[in-house]
């Protein structure tokens, strides 16, 4: 009897061991068998305009973003 308990026990060990390491990875990765689902799912979300309505007109006399704004077309133009 005590061959048995020494050739069964390492084996329900190492189950167990894989049992508690599957759930612990499940319930970190957000829950159950729907996580499972989840994996090609985007989570993108819609771009909603906002409600600001600041145009170019506003801040054309900033003079800073206007050096700004030519420095790549003077770089492009060679």
């Amino acid at each position: 009897m005590a061959d048995r308990v020494v050739l069964i026990l390492p084996w329900v060990f190492i189950i167990g061991l894989m049992v508690y390491s599957r759930n612990r990875i499940t319930k970190q990765m957000g829950g159950g068998m729907g996580s499972l689902f989840t994996v090609g799912k985007s989570r993108a979300r819609r771009f909603m305009k906002s409600a600001s309505n600041v145009t170019f007109d506003d801040v054309a006399g900033l003079e800073h973003s206007k050096a700004m704004m030519s420095f790549p077309r003077v770089f492009c133009a060679g």
